[in-house]
């Protein structure tokens, strides 16, 4: 009993000085951001370019307020309005690699797999491809 006690009080002395730590003020200057994985790629920061070939992945990101992301998109993303005076870079099955590394996207969204070499001419250019599922 008294070693139950005693283990209490320790336990609560602990949690008291711990209580007694101050907590630090988030430094304004540096974001407050961790690294994401999203379906095996990881950003270590928010990607600041976007290339979207898909049609429904257009949308989505346009829903989500990122219009002024995107800088290249496929033929068939044509909605929102927004999306007609961003360059078009080939269609989801053909895209214009050329076309398309010239506007140094960060990231590149697509709901079809690319080919090795169109994967590896992404990776030389260290941009990356998110692959989301239909």
């Amino acid at each position: 009993m008294l070693r139950r006690l005693t283990a209490a009080l320790a336990a609560l002395m602990f949690l008291g000085l711990c209580a007694c730590q101050p907590i630090p003020e988030p430094d304004p200057e540096e974001p407050d951001y961790q690294p994401v994985t999203v379906f095996g790629v990881t950003f270590s920061e928010a990607p600041q370019t976007i290339v979207t070939l898909s049609p429904a992945s257009t949308e989505m990101l346009a829903r989500l307020g990122l219009t002024e992301q995107i800088v290249g998109r496929g033929e068939g993303c044509t909605y929102p309005e927004e999306m007609e005076g961003v360059t078009t870079v080939g269609t989801e099955a053909e895209p214009d690699m050329d076309a398309l590394l010239a506007l140094e996207p960060d990231v590149v969204i697509i709901q079809r797999p690319l080919s090795i070499s169109q994967l590896e001419r992404l990776n030389e250019a260290e941009v990356k491809a998110l692959i989301v599922p239909a």
